[in-house]
């Protein structure tokens, strides 16, 4: 009921809705050419984590160009972001650029940590490539074992693939992103993805800098 200049509008209660029960279809054969490759879980109980675990919310194209419309939230929490980056040897696999990445957080990361954001990744990658555009993948994960963002960046100049002949990954920004946090996140992907469009890449999306140009580039970009 509202008060207004001293009218009165009234508004029909609306019925709340009856809960349903979440189902979880599992089984569903992947599309050919599509599929992600197996990755092998961590868990300490050797059990498959559940998707509802540690639940992402960047679905690719259709949040691309969501988060690239929005105008960029206030960010309060990326304001101390460590930022690691690794460079590839041409034979690595998409597999090993991921184990790579995660265990760059070993430096800043305890055991228990390390081992849910490796199960959030690659549970994450499994269910959609996380390759974006013009040689960008994005892989990431969210658990509540972390309680500030992470940031490893691999180069590849000769590209891996991600995870087909497909999309060529030349620059893995990976993030590992506490339960909780959904404003700071959606910040620094709009940031990242807004420095992406305007940074020195080859035409293939390679970073055509050292390490050392790409770290401050990005620590610049998302501060």
């Amino acid at each position: 009921m509202l008060h207004h200049g001293g009218r009165v509008a009234s508004f029909p209660r609306k019925r709340k809705p009856k809960n349903r029960p979440f189902r979880h279809v599992c089984g569903k054969t992947a599309t050919p050419g599509r599929a992600s490759p197996h990755f092998p879980r961590l868990n300490s109980q050797g059990k498959r984590p559940s998707p509802s675990a540690d639940q992402n919310f960047l679905d690719n194209q259709g949040s691309l160009h969501r988060i690239k419309s929005q105008k960029p939230l206030a960010d309060p929490v990326a304001d101390n972001l460590q930022i690691h980056v690794r460079t590839f040897q041409p034979s690595t696999t998409q597999e090993q650029a991921l184990e790579t990445l995660t265990d760059s957080m070993a430096e800043v990361l305890d055991e228990r940590q390390l081992r849910h954001i490796k199960n959030a990744v690659l549970l994450r990658e499994e269910t959609q490539t996380t390759y974006l555009d013009h040689g960008l993948a994005v892989p990431h994960g969210r658990t509540s074992a972390l309680d500030s963002m992470q940031v490893t960046v691999g180069l590849s100049p000769e590209g891996i693939l991600w995870p087909d002949d497909a999309r060529h990954a030349h620059l893995i920004v990976m993030l590992g992103v506490p339960t909780a946090m959904v404003t700071g996140y959606l910040t620094t992907m709009q940031k990242l993805l807004r420095w992406h469009k305007n940074a020195p890449l080859g035409p293939n999306g390679e970073w055509t800098g050292d390490e050392a140009s790409l770290l401050a580039s990005l620590q610049q970009a998302l501060q």
